[in-house]
């Protein structure tokens, strides 16, 4: 019951901060593994507060009129599809390699947020065309959210803004979109080998 109130209560922060920014895996990923959550099942179960947060801040843009679905859909199918890959790729890694890996990568995520500049609010000239930003990059960050995750809505941001030019608001509304995609695409296919939620259920 302990573990059901923690998980809930960290959720809720978790979301909160994939509502906001990003990186909402730097808090639940270490705290499931602390308490003996098999590396495969917290990436995982990762996925689902993940979802509920981009989907509530993707919705939230949409209904104020912040995405072009028509133009966007295609590359979140890719960021969807991408995804899956990833997941798929994790899923083939022995679990104490991923044990041993886990906490490096979560470090220098974390680094990559604390040294991160400081977003400019107008948009800069892109450095690449949309169609190769949404084709080979975007997708590039769909699949490191489908084998690992944390971190991956600001690397997204960083794509869109930095190398597509976007205002923030516009890029902001499009991480969320894409986002959502890629936490969906890893969620389905963890769900599909078992390998979400079961574990937490168990240690309960």
């Amino acid at each position: 019951v302990n573990l059901l109130i923690l998980f809930f209560f960290l959720g809720l922060f978790a979301g909160f901060f994939d509502t906001i920014s990003g990186g909402g895996g730097l808090l639940t990923i270490p705290v499931m593994l602390m308490v003996g959550v098999p590396p495969l099942e917290a990436l995982g179960t990762n996925k689902l507060q993940g979802i509920f947060g981009t989907a509530s801040a993707t919705i939230t843009f949409a209904s104020k009129g912040h995405l072009d679905f028509k133009s966007l859909w295609p590359i979140a199918l890719l960021c969807f599809i991408s995804s899956i890959v990833g997941a798929l790729i994790a899923s083939q890694i022995p679990e104490q390699t991923l044990a041993i890996f886990i906490p490096y990568i979560l470090i220098l995520v974390a680094l990559y947020f604390g040294l991160s500049k400081k977003i400019s609010e107008k948009g800069k000239t892109p450095i690449l065309t949309f169609s190769i930003l949404g084709i080979i990059i975007l997708p590039i960050v769909g699949f490191y959210d489908g084998i690992f995750g944390p971190g991956a809505g600001s690397f997204y941001m960083f794509a869109l803004l930095s190398l597509g030019g976007l205002g923030i608001v516009q890029a902001t509304a499009q991480t969320k979109l894409l986002n959502f995609s890629s936490n969906l695409g890893g969620f389905i296919f963890f769900c599909i080998i078992g390998a979400c939620l079961a574990s937490c259920l168990n240690l309960l």
